[in-house]
């Protein structure tokens, strides 16, 4: 365990890009792959060679992903300006959920309605909190399975019956594997709730009907280099949702799991009709989970949906976007 923990310091600490790290460990494991072949980086190394060298063939193994026609059909992006959006906050830490609150507190100029997700236990602090400052809100109690995605997928049939067109996903994000977590909560937070953050939100979503989702600027970085452990889940997902393997060599996503999002974006994923029986057991994994392969879908439903991937910084006369492809805080 000493020794494990010892490399991983010492690989997250090494003065080297991302795409070097790759060549690193194509270099190591394709030259020693018997001394690796239980390795957990490994087995996510190779997954993520073999899916990314696919092009446009199928996946030839049976795909535990289908559309199942779980009652949301595609349709098209409204004329009519949006105006409000809907705040989902999955709320796992009430320390972390006061920091989002107070941003929220402070935003006088736009209109939203806050859904929460939380697990029972802190369901009378949250309505105690709301009470006092005499605002409403919509609580719906989970269980701590799928992290904040799978309560984010379980909360969304109600935010649509509500008829929003555009939900905000927050998180009281605590990153445990790296010491920097603190100042990625906080940079997402700043980005996406400080000042004219959410007005600047509704401008881009109604400038442009094929943004389909935004992320925090610095925060967009390239799927091929950050699969993880995940390529295996990630390829059969996208091909469940129509989108090939070479569409995906080219395609970006929003670290951390925190965006603005169309309805409209996040469609095909739904009709995956993921449930809570497919969401493992919580143990503290760092990776190769189903929350952490649906982290990187959301940018391929978008995909799917014929929409695209944008920050908060996006101008329409100005479409090229900064990918981050060093990010400080994501393996």
């Amino acid at each position: 365990m000493f020794i494990s923990s010892f490399f991983k310091r010492l690989w997250w600490n090494l003065p080297l890009s991302r795409q070097n790290k790759e060549w690193v460990k194509t270099a190591v494991f394709s030259a020693f792959p018997s001394l690796f072949k239980k390795n957990r980086v490994y087995r996510g190394w190779k997954d993520a060679r073999i899916f990314s060298d696919l092009t446009e063939k199928r996946l030839n193994q049976p795909n535990p992903f289908q559309m199942n026609g779980s009652g949301y059909r595609s349709e098209p992006v409204s004329k009519e300006p949006i105006t409000t959006l809907a705040i989902v906050i999955h709320a796992f830490y009430f320390d972390i959920f006061l920091e989002i609150m107070d941003y929220l507190i402070h935003n006088s100029e736009s209109k939203y309605r806050i859904y929460i997700t939380s697990p029972e236990t802190l369901s009378e602090k949250i309505a105690r909190f709301f009470n006092d400052i005499g605002c409403e809100y919509s609580f719906l109690a989970v269980e701590n399975r799928g992290r904040d995605i799978l309560p984010f997928l379980e909360v969304l049939p109600q935010v649509f019956d509500d008829g929003y067109q555009a939900v905000l996903k927050i998180h009281t994000k605590k990153t445990d594997h790296t010491k920097s977590g603190d100042l990625w909560r906080k940079d997402l937070y700043k980005k996406l709730l400080g000042e004219n953050a959410m007005q600047r939100a509704l401008e881009i979503f109604n400038g442009d009907g094929a943004v389909g989702m935004i992320g925090a600027p610095g925060h967009t970085v390239p799927l091929n280099l950050y699969y993880g452990a995940n390529a295996k889940t990630v390829a059969f997902m996208s091909e469940a949702m129509g989108v090939t393997p070479s569409q995906l060599s080219n395609l970006n996503f929003s670290a951390g799991s925190m965006f603005y999002v169309r309805k409209q974006a996040l469609l095909p994923l739904l009709n995956l009709g993921l449930k809570s029986k497919d969401f493992e057991d919580e143990s503290g994994q760092k990776d190769g989970t189903l929350s952490q392969a649906v982290e990187r879908a959301f940018a391929i439903s978008a995909v799917a949906s014929n929409m695209k991937l944008v920050d908060t910084c996006y101008h329409p006369q100005k479409q090229n976007q900064i990918i981050t492809k060093d990010h400080p805080f994501t393996y």
